[in-house]
């Protein structure tokens, strides 16, 4: 659980960032989604 809502969307808004910025994915040849949309 998050202290409050604040912390609780910081926490969501920083896991996408990762998931589309830095994360690799295999069904996109290991790019990262951005990297991917930018191609």
């Amino acid at each position: 659980e998050f202290p409050s809502h604040h912390e609780a969307l910081a926490a969501v808004k920083q896991a996408v960032e990762i998931y589309n910025k830095e994360r690799l994915h295999m069904s996109i040849n290991y790019l990262t989604p951005e990297l991917k949309h930018a191609a």
